[in-house]
This record gives C-alpha cells, sequence and structure tokens, in this order.
C-alpha cells in the first residue's frame, strides 16, 4: 500500500510540474534562465564589484569631483604626473579585493610588474595586460592598496590583483590609472571613467 501511494504521489507531482511548465511556456511568454558562474568579463566590468566611482578624472568629473580639476583643489599638490589626471577612485571598505579589469568587456591577461610608493599602510601595485585576441597591450596601476597584497604572476580579468589598504590608511577607495601602450611602446593614458564601473 505505500509503495502505490508512493507511486501516485510521484504521478501526481508529474502531471502537476507538467501543466506549470506548459503555463509557463507559451508562444507569447518564454521564461529562459541562465545557471552557472557569470562570465569574468561582467564580473570584471569594476575593479571594486559592484563599486561605484567615487571622484572621476579631470576631464570626466564624477559626483562634483575630478581629479586635478573640479572639487580635488586640496589635493593639487599631488598632480605632478600626467597618469593622475585620468584617473578615478572607486569606493570600497579597508581590505576590500581589488579586482583586475576586463578592459572593453574582453578579458585582459595582466602580469604584475611591481609594488611602488610603499610605506607602512598603503603602496601602488603596478600591472602590465595584453589582450591576447587583439595583442593590444595595456598599463594599469592601483594606488592606496595593503602592501603586499598583489600577487607575482599571470592572472586574467576577474582574479584578485591587490586589497585596499587597511591598517589606519583611512582611505577606503581605489585609486585606478589606466593606459594604452602603443606598438612602439609610448604610453597613452586613457579616461578611466569610459572604461570601468559604467553601469
Amino acid at each position: 500500500m505505500k509503495r502505490l501511494v508512493f507511486i501516485l504521489l510521484i504521478l501526481i507531482f508529474m502531471t502537476a510540474a507538467q501543466s506549470v511548465h506548459a503555463q509557463l511556456r507559451t508562444e507569447s511568454n518564454t521564461v529562459t534562465t541562465k545557471v552557472g558562474n557569470p562570465q569574468p568579463e561582467i564580473i570584471a566590468a569594476c575593479p571594486i564589484p559592484g563599486g561605484k566611482i567615487s571622484c572621476g578624472s579631470k576631464n570626466i568629473p564624477i559626483n562634483g569631483c575630478g581629479h586635478c580639476g573640479i572639487g580635488y583643489e586640496a589635493y593639487m599638490k599631488n598632480c605632478t604626473y600626467e597618469g593622475i589626471y585620468f584617473a578615478m577612485d572607486i569606493g570600497g571598505a579597508d581590505l576590500q579585493n581589488v579586482i583586475l579589469p576586463s578592459v572593453n568587456g574582453k578579458t585582459i591577461q595582466w602580469s604584475w610588474v611591481d609594488q611602488t610608493n610603499a610605506n607602512d599602510s598603503q603602496a601602488i601595485q603596478r600591472y602590465s595586460g595584453t589582450n591576447t585576441t587583439t595583442g593590444e597591450k595595456y598599463w594599469l596601476q592601483f594606488h592606496h592598496t595593503d602592501p603586499g597584497s598583489a600577487i607575482k604572476g599571470i592572472k586574467s580579468s576577474g582574479e584578485i590583483g591587490a586589497r585596499i589598504c587597511g591598517n589606519g590608511c583611512n582611505m577606503r577607495h581605489v585609486h585606478v590609472e589606466f593606459a594604452k601602450i602603443d606598438p612602439s611602446g609610448v604610453t597613452k593614458w586613457q579616461e578611466a571613467p569610459s572604461y570601468f564601473c559604467k553601469s
């Protein structure tokens, strides 16, 4: 008797499931879902997943702030090199992971170059990158990172490239500078807000 009840329950469940499926899927109403892990290009659209730009570049100010421009008056003494004019800041938490980004939706192969300007509380992590499909070359700098948080070697977009500094640095953001390297090796700084965290 228990077997018969069990078999009847299975049949009822299968019939109900088919009925629900038929109701959800009509010619005018189709539901499609994608199951699995998001692609690195989606994850890596912003070095801080889901992050918001807190200060844009000089030419693309965001939130009333542009590096070496509007809203940046208190920090103008830092505007001593070309890359900073094209930079952006992305808000985050102390010791939050900073992700190596995709560029224009394409996965990039990033190679850690070095750590510079390190002190007890923060450092700059520098990476060179290559689009393995087009061969285009890039340069990427993450400022206000935890010293020693980058891992040597080659990584792809979507992998961890550093951590926002902690240890009392009180930055709570990562500063990003991005450039294309032309075939002759010349660095051409790009407007970082045009490439990352656009959504």
